[in-house]
Parts: C-alpha cells; sequence; structure tokens
C-alpha cells in the first residue's frame, strides 16, 4: 500500500499544486497516446493496402512500428507507477479530501487500459515480423 519514506516526509504540497501537475501530466500524456496509436492505426492501413510495403519492406516497417509500439508500452507502465504514486502522496499528505480530486480506484484503469492497448500493438507488430520473415504476405491478394 502506501507507506511514507524518508523523502516523501519533505515534500510540502498543496492539493491545488498537486492536482495541478497530476492533471497536466494526464493531460500531455493522454495526448500523446493517442496521436501514437492513431499513428499505428495508419501504419497498419498503410503496410496492407500499399502493394509495395507489403511486400518489399514489410520487416523493416514492423520492426520500426514494434520499437515506436514498445515506448507507448514502458510509457503506459511509467504513467500508472506515477499515478498511483502521486495518489499515495496526497493519501499521506491529505486523506480523504485527496479523494474527490483524483478520483476513485476505478479511475486508475485508464493507464492500465493504455497498457493493454499498448501490448496489443506490440502483439501485432511481432506477429507481422513474424509473417515477413516467413513471407507468408507475399502472395498475391
Amino acid at each position: 500500500m502506501c507507506s511514507k519514506d524518508k523523502n516523501e516526509e519533505s515534500v510540502e504540497a498543496n492539493i491545488p499544486s498537486l492536482f495541478d501537475s497530476w492533471h497536466n501530466v494526464w493531460r500531455i500524456y493522454l495526448n500523446w497516446f493517442s496521436w501514437h496509436t492513431g499513428l499505428h492505426f495508419l501504419a497498419v492501413g498503410g503496410v496492407f493496402s500499399i502493394d509495395i510495403i507489403r511486400e518489399s519492406y514489410l520487416l523493416y516497417a514492423s520492426l520500426f512500428m514494434l520499437i515506436f509500439a514498445l515506448t507507448a508500452f514502458v510509457a503506459s507502465y511509467a504513467m500508472m507507477r506515477y499515478d498511483k504514486k502521486i495518489r499515495c502522496l496526497a493519501n499521506i499528505s491529505f486523506g480523504k479530501k485527496a479523494n474527490p480530486l483524483f478520483g476513485t480506484p476505478v479511475a486508475q484503469v485508464g493507464a492500465f487500459g493504455a497498457m493493454i492497448i499498448s501490448f496489443g500493438l506490440v502483439v501485432l507488430w511481432f506477429v507481422l515480423i513474424l509473417f515477413s520473415l516467413c513471407g507468408r504476405f507475399a502472395a498475391e491478394v
């Protein structure tokens, strides 16, 4: 659960500044994650609709997008840890007064959902890499 460590005792925070920083980080992350996921959908559409990519560059495109998807997975995990740490700090510092601002534990599902989406993208690109290595997508459609 949440426990105070020696670094958290020295933190002098108030609810508005803690909430504002938490809200801004989440806003930036969600904006980035939306663009990131949209680029994956665009890349999948390009891979399946453009013949030259599917036939000649599928492996390279899939490797690049796999690395790109791994960044989202790592960022989602980091956001889940950040959210948990901020909620713990708010509960330690402010108790029940912080709960209405930071939401219930159900509100924490957003980071976990983003992590699941990122993992799904990693699996998708990994499968495409395997198919490109086996030559499965070189056939005429």
